[in-house]
């Protein structure tokens, strides 16, 4: 029996969060350490990549970590079991594929067919595998904040 249910939007904006945070920490530590072993007119070069690299990544991990903590907690309607009828792939370049799943929903006594976003990875190093929710039946859930549609998950499904 599953314990605490989980979406993939809550899954991939946590998988991207740790990315941001594994790649802004390490640069940190490689310029600091050019910053200690460096003369003192190279220190103020590395110092304003730090800053840069700054300004880049904090941003974006603040952006996930406000993601992740919505999707953690998000409270979404017309919750029903369904099964995935198609699915998009959306080639991005250099071998970066990203896809997303199309369902059948009821809402409001209407059919219509509704589309995930592309977070969905064709490789089966992400905890958000198109294979996994290709051919069963999962639920999906409609989250009015970002006008999206989300699969659920459950922690033996993962």
């Amino acid at each position: 029996m599953a314990r605490r249910t989980k979406n993939t939007e809550e899954i991939h904006s946590k998988e991207y969060l740790i990315i941001f945070i594994c790649i802004y920490v390490g640069m940190t530590v490689l310029f600091t350490l050019l910053f200690a072993i460096q003369n003192q007119d190279v220190n103020i070069i590395i110092a304003a990549l730090i800053g840069f690299h700054s300004l880049i990544f904090i941003p974006c991990i603040i952006y996930q970590a406000i993601r992740y903590r919505h999707f953690r907690h998000v409270e979404l309607k017309y919750i029903q079991s369904t099964r995935a009828v198609d699915f998009d792939i959306l080639i991005m370049g250099r071998g970066y594929t990203k896809s997303s799943l199309c369902f059948d929903v009821e809402v409001n006594g209407e059919k219509k067919r509704v589309e995930t976003r592309h977070i969905f990875s064709v490789y089966s190093l992400s905890d958000v595998n198109v294979n996994l929710f290709k051919n069963r039946d999962v639920e999906i859930g409609y989250d009015e904040k970002y006008d999206i549609w989300i699969v659920l998950t459950y922690e033996n499904v993962l």
